[in-house]
């Protein structure tokens, strides 16, 4: 007798515990579901989500800015970027190529330079450009860098290097 209590009391607490997954996966999914809806139907939530500004370093010597991201498109083209190759460098490929960060060639390294400098400029720049190794793409420079601008500072980072 005291075996088929045994079981049934098995059974009991069974059940209880499969009720209880059904009423919380019934839950999750009903929450999911109002979420989802509540964030498709509320215009503000882009306004509440958007970014309050990007930092852009203006000069070597000035401390870094913040502009609002409503005005970031007007200012892409202005003079608060950098320009120059020394000014570039200092403002995304220093963090990386000052310390040798991740296997990057340090800047002035002529050892560490001298087999990628063999390889020739077109495959330093292709480098600079589509990234290479732990280097992302454009070795996180400011997106208003153009292509020339930042094949001068592969120019002006090989000088110092080699």
């Amino acid at each position: 007798m005291s075996n088929q209590n045994d079981a049934s009391k098995s059974v009991l607490y069974a059940s209880i515990v499969f009720a209880v997954l059904v009423i919380l996966a019934v839950l999750v999914a009903l929450f999911r579901s109002y979420t989802a809806a509540a964030v498709a139907d509320d215009p503000s939530a882009e306004e509440r989500i958007r970014p309050v500004g990007v930092f852009i370093k203006s000069d070597v010597k000035a401390p870094e800015a913040v502009i609002p991201a409503a005005s970031v498109e007007e200012t892409a083209d202005t003079a608060v970027l950098p320009k120059d190759p020394a000014s570039i460098y200092a403002s995304a490929c220093h963090i990386c190529h000052d310390t040798g960060v991740a296997g990057a060639p340090k800047k002035g390294d002529k050892a560490a330079w001298a087999p990628r400098i063999a390889a020739g400029m077109d495959a330093l720049y292709q480098s600079a450009l589509n990234g290479k190794n732990a280097m992302p793409p454009r070795g996180n420079t400011p997106s208003g860098v153009s292509n020339d601008e930042l094949k001068a500072t592969v120019d002006y980072l090989v000088e110092l290097s080699s």
